[in-house]
């Protein structure tokens, strides 16, 4: 389901418009209350004990690195050469990422990731636009929970570490003149795909759906980095901007001191 919101279009047309259409197409799928109605107006009302939880932060900064860098999915153009999930094309496909990404993190035998959605008049800043921001009606990315804080792993927005769900939502709520912003929750299972599913008891996509899904938007992640002038199968590839910057940085930085 699009997560796309026109140009200033307010959140509640742009739900409309998208959400409305989808139900008539799933709603053979949805058993129980959907993410979208299942939607909350603070964070807090959110029980965030129906994350999984990692034990620590630094476990959690190498799940998030292993998964933003694992390269699997054949590129539409060349089988071959194999691509990661569609980060750098942020304009949609949240929903195909977070569900590859709880996929992987289970095949290797770790939790599942809750799916965290975010509603409302979105609007995250990004490098990986010709605008310089994006804007969504929704957005959806996994969480997992370190004691009782959760954490969002969404290199789409912060292709560094694992941020906080007050980082995450400061950084694409839309705050408007007065400096405010106004988001909307749900907290989700693990395979609850798109605003449409149900929250509790979602029906898993198949591997072939999802391959499906992912599809365009690795072809048009290709063609938004060629746009933005950049070599694409070097940042497709070995060098994202992620790695190429932290390497450039510890250049920079010179030799460290031996240690005493």
């Amino acid at each position: 389901m699009t997560s796309r919101r026109g140009a200033d279009e307010p959140f509640l047309d742009a739900a409309a418009r998208v959400y409305s259409k989808a139900l008539n197409e799933t709603q053979n799928l949805n058993f129980g209350e959907s993410a979208y109605d299942a939607r909350v107006d603070s964070f807090e009302e959110l029980d965030l004990s129906r994350a999984p939880q990692i034990e620590s932060i630094e476990k959690l900064q190498k799940i998030f690195e292993t998964y933003r860098d694992r390269r699997f999915l054949p590129d539409p153009q060349d089988a071959t050469f194999l691509r990661r999930l569609s980060w750098m094309y942020p304009d949609d496909g949240c929903f195909a990422r977070a569900e590859f990404l709880g996929r992987l993190v289970e095949a290797d035998s770790l939790p599942s990731v809750g799916k965290l959605f975010v509603f409302g008049d979105l609007r995250a800043p990004t490098p990986n636009h010709p605008s310089g921001e994006v804007q969504w009606w929704y957005h959806v990315a996994g969480a997992y929970r370190v004691g009782e804080e959760l954490y969002v792993l969404d290199p789409s927005v912060e292709p560094k570490r694992p941020v906080t769900d007050n980082e995450w939502g400061q950084r694409i709520g839309d705050h408007g003149r007065d400096g405010a912003t106004t988001l909307e929750w749900s907290l989700c299972a693990s395979r609850t795909f798109d605003p449409g599913m149900s929250c509790e008891h979602p029906v898993a996509q198949s591997d072939t759906s999802l391959r499906e899904w992912i599809s365009p938007y690795l072809e048009a992640e290709r063609e938004r980095v060629t746009s933005l002038g950049r070599i694409a199968n070097e940042v497709l590839g070995e060098h994202p901007p992620w790695l190429v910057n932290e390497a450039s940085a510890s250049e920079s930085a010179g030799p460290r001191p031996a240690a005493p």
